[in-house]
């Protein structure tokens, strides 16, 4: 079942007894297990609701608890938290659990209690008795992460919902910055929103000022720098790095994979495939692909390639010499700019 289908369903109140819980995307474990809470628990009925880690107890305490009627109330809610004993992974926990209980609750389920079997970042193992039940009487839920499409359209929504509209530049730069991981995009969408005042449209330059940069994205910055002569913000970025206590041996691996990303893209792009084609293929952000496409489409393949070719250069005087990094830099920029004139 896909989680559209599920918030239907909730929505109808078409509830199944059990439901599982799979797959990579934390923030959706979190946003369904808030939901279920809010649709099946009455407000102040918090003893209705309780939380078991299997790394933590045996998964006997939960069949237990899901077996019992509800305190005060109609409706309760069990949730068991790392269910791997249904999946092939080892159990690291010296916990045992009997999983023969959950299968017996399966057949005979509590109708006045919901019991969600979270199992993140794993598959269920198919062959095992438990799991077959599963599929026999309960709902599972795929939780994956969203593709850079669906991400797009997740911030849209979220965005109009709290009653603003965000321009799509802003919406590439906030998937940048934030590597994609939605806990971070509502955190900082909330922020910049909360920034707005009077203004209702969110625009790329909130997102420069409020959302943070990472080593990796400034890195990115200075790249930009670097490809474009710059010298002044070039100096200034690479100082700064090393006044926070960067490695100049870090910094520079960083350009390299910068500079060879472009030259992939390069490549990739006489095929005529798509942004989207290519980022899967060498499995990087669709926007810095498109970066990268628009850099190829500004400098020629040739000083690209020369920018790649003395960044390797620049590596080996750096792990064989005592020289100061930034002169070092500085020159290495000098002769970046004697061969693009050379080039041009």
């Amino acid at each position: 079942m896909k989680l559209n289908e599920l918030l239907n369903n909730i929505n109808q109140n078409k509830l199944n007894n059990v439901y599982v819980f799979t797959g990579d995307e934390e923030y959706f474990f979190e946003y369904l297990v808030n939901i279920f809470k809010e649709k099946v628990i009455s407000d102040n009925e918090d003893m209705n609701y309780n939380v078991y880690d299997m790394n933590e107890v045996p998964l006997s305490d939960a069949i237990a608890d899901a077996i019992e009627l509800p305190f005060f109330g109609n409706h309760k809610l069990t949730v068991v938290k790392n269910a791997y004993f249904l999946t092939g992974m080892n159990n690291k926990s010296s916990i045992k659990h009997n999983v023969d209980e959950l299968i017996e609750y399966l057949g005979h389920p509590n109708d006045s209690t919901t019991l969600l079997l979270l199992v993140f970042n794993a598959k269920l193992d198919g062959r095992k008795k438990v799991v077959k039940k599963i599929k026999q009487t309960s709902k599972i839920i795929e939780l994956n992460k969203l593709d850079y499409h669906d991400t797009q359209l997740f911030i849209k929504k979220m965005v109009n919902k709290d009653g603003f509209n965000i321009e799509q530049t802003a919406i590439e730069e906030l998937m940048l910055r934030t590597d994609n991981n939605l806990f971070e995009i509502k955190n900082n969408l909330l922020k910049i929103e909360s920034y707005l005042l009077k203004r209702n449209t969110i625009n790329v330059n909130d997102v420069y000022k409020l959302v943070p940069k990472d080593f990796t994205n400034s890195v990115f910055d200075l790249g930009n720098a670097v490809v474009n002569l710059q010298f002044d913000e070039a100096n200034y970025l690479y100082g700064q790095f090393l006044l926070n206590g960067e490695e100049p041996i870090k910094i520079n691996a960083l350009l390299i994979n910068q500079f060879r990303l472009y030259l992939q893209v390069r490549a990739l792009m006489k095929e005529n495939l798509t942004q989207q084609t290519i980022a899967q293929k060498l499995s990087v952000h669709p926007y810095r692909v498109k970066l990268a496409i628009q850099k190829n489409h500004e400098f020629s393949l040739k000083f690209l390639l020369s920018v790649y070719e003395k960044l390797i250069e620049f590596e080996k005087r750096l792990k064989s010499t005592s020289d100061d990094p930034k002169l070092m830099f500085s020159l290495f920029l000098v002769d970046l700019d004697r061969i693009k004139n050379t080039l041009s």
